[in-house]
Protein backbone atom coordinates (compact mmCIF):
# COMPACT_ATOMS: atom_id res chain seq x y z
CA UNK A 1 0.00 0.00 0.00
CA UNK A 2 1.28 3.48 -0.87
CA UNK A 3 1.86 6.39 1.51
CA UNK A 4 -0.47 9.01 1.03
CA UNK A 5 0.96 12.13 0.03
CA UNK A 6 -0.51 15.68 0.58
CA UNK A 7 -2.41 15.98 -2.33
CA UNK A 8 -3.85 12.40 -2.61
CA UNK A 9 -7.41 11.30 -2.51
CA UNK A 10 -9.26 9.51 0.44
CA UNK A 11 -11.30 7.06 -1.64
CA UNK A 12 -14.37 5.83 -0.04
CA UNK A 13 -16.66 3.54 -1.85
CA UNK A 14 -20.81 3.99 -1.71
CA UNK A 15 -21.95 0.39 -1.10
CA UNK A 16 -24.96 -1.49 -0.63
CA UNK A 17 -25.75 -4.53 2.09
CA UNK A 18 -28.48 -6.91 2.49
CA UNK A 19 -28.93 -7.48 5.95
CA UNK A 20 -31.98 -9.57 7.64
CA UNK A 21 -35.16 -7.75 8.53
CA UNK A 22 -34.83 -8.28 12.13
CA UNK A 23 -31.95 -5.78 11.85
CA UNK A 24 -33.28 -3.15 9.64
CA UNK A 25 -35.13 -1.12 12.00
CA UNK A 26 -32.02 -1.30 14.42
CA UNK A 27 -29.66 -0.04 11.46
CA UNK A 28 -32.42 2.99 10.42
CA UNK A 29 -32.43 4.01 14.11
CA UNK A 30 -28.37 3.45 14.92
CA UNK A 31 -27.09 4.46 11.29
CA UNK A 32 -24.89 1.46 11.40
CA UNK A 33 -24.40 -2.24 10.78
CA UNK A 34 -22.09 -4.72 12.47
CA UNK A 35 -20.75 -7.42 9.97
CA UNK A 36 -19.62 -10.22 11.02
CA UNK A 37 -18.58 -13.31 8.64
CA UNK A 38 -18.40 -13.49 4.89
CA UNK A 39 -20.34 -10.69 3.70
CA UNK A 40 -20.90 -9.73 0.09
CA UNK A 41 -20.98 -6.24 -0.49
CA UNK A 42 -22.01 -4.47 -3.43
CA UNK A 43 -19.98 -1.44 -4.41
CA UNK A 44 -21.83 1.76 -6.44
CA UNK A 45 -19.37 4.03 -6.55
CA UNK A 46 -15.68 4.85 -5.48
CA UNK A 47 -15.16 8.58 -5.34
CA UNK A 48 -13.17 11.02 -3.17
CA UNK A 49 -14.73 11.39 0.40
CA UNK A 50 -13.12 15.05 0.37
CA UNK A 51 -13.24 16.41 -2.96
CA UNK A 52 -16.65 14.56 -3.33
CA UNK A 53 -15.38 13.49 -6.87
CA UNK A 54 -15.83 10.25 -8.81
CA UNK A 55 -12.61 8.14 -9.24
CA UNK A 56 -13.07 7.92 -12.80
CA UNK A 57 -13.01 11.63 -13.23
CA UNK A 58 -10.09 12.64 -11.04
CA UNK A 59 -8.19 9.48 -10.28
CA UNK A 60 -5.09 11.12 -11.77
CA UNK A 61 -5.58 14.24 -10.50
CA UNK A 62 -4.60 15.89 -7.31
CA UNK A 63 -7.06 16.49 -4.37
CA UNK A 64 -8.23 19.75 -5.77
CA UNK A 65 -9.59 20.33 -1.70
CA UNK A 66 -5.88 20.08 -0.53
CA UNK A 67 -4.31 22.30 -2.91
CA UNK A 68 -6.85 24.87 -3.55
CA UNK A 69 -9.53 24.81 -0.34
CA UNK A 70 -13.02 23.83 -0.94
CA UNK A 71 -15.06 26.50 -2.81
CA UNK A 72 -16.11 24.13 -5.88
CA UNK A 73 -18.79 22.24 -2.94
CA UNK A 74 -19.83 25.87 -2.34
CA UNK A 75 -20.16 26.91 -5.62
CA UNK A 76 -16.85 28.80 -5.88
CA UNK A 77 -16.35 32.46 -5.49
CA UNK A 78 -19.07 35.19 -4.86
CA UNK A 79 -18.68 36.90 -7.91
CA UNK A 80 -18.43 33.90 -10.03
CA UNK A 81 -21.45 31.65 -9.37
CA UNK A 82 -24.63 31.32 -11.30
CA UNK A 83 -27.69 32.88 -9.94
CA UNK A 84 -30.02 30.37 -8.43
CA UNK A 85 -33.47 29.42 -10.94
CA UNK A 86 -37.33 30.08 -9.89
CA UNK A 87 -38.14 26.00 -9.03
CA UNK A 88 -41.83 27.34 -10.59
CA UNK A 89 -40.21 28.78 -14.15
CA UNK A 90 -37.21 27.37 -14.38
CA UNK A 91 -35.53 30.46 -15.11
CA UNK A 92 -33.69 33.21 -13.02
CA UNK A 93 -35.22 35.03 -10.68
CA UNK A 94 -34.87 38.14 -11.80
CA UNK A 95 -36.06 37.15 -15.73
CA UNK A 96 -39.80 36.33 -13.29
CA UNK A 97 -39.93 38.29 -10.34
CA UNK A 98 -43.13 40.54 -12.28
CA UNK A 99 -44.54 37.22 -12.04
CA UNK A 100 -44.84 36.20 -8.60
CA UNK A 101 -47.08 38.07 -5.99
CA UNK A 102 -46.02 39.55 -2.84
CA UNK A 103 -45.13 37.07 -0.15
CA UNK A 104 -48.37 36.93 2.60
CA UNK A 105 -47.07 39.02 6.19
CA UNK A 106 -47.47 35.80 8.28
CA UNK A 107 -46.41 38.41 11.29
CA UNK A 108 -48.53 38.10 14.39
CA UNK A 109 -50.89 40.64 15.25
CA UNK A 110 -49.97 43.37 18.02
CA UNK A 111 -50.40 42.16 21.56
CA UNK A 112 -53.01 43.58 23.73
CA UNK A 113 -52.82 46.51 26.18
CA UNK A 114 -52.86 44.74 29.91
CA UNK A 115 -56.16 46.41 30.25
CA UNK A 116 -57.69 45.37 27.73
CA UNK A 117 -57.16 41.57 28.54
CA UNK A 118 -57.21 41.76 32.56
CA UNK A 119 -58.52 45.05 33.38
CA UNK A 120 -54.89 46.28 34.67
CA UNK A 121 -54.69 50.34 34.73
CA UNK A 122 -50.77 51.09 34.90
CA UNK A 123 -49.71 53.29 37.47
CA UNK A 124 -48.81 55.65 35.21
CA UNK A 125 -50.88 58.30 34.02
Amino acid sequence: MSTPTPTSHNWVAATTVTIAESLAATAHRTGNVLLVGPTHIDVLEVYCGTCRRPYDDVADEPCIVLVEGNGHLRGGPIGTRRNRKCPIHRGLYTDCADQHEDPIDYGRPPMPALSDIMGVTSGRR
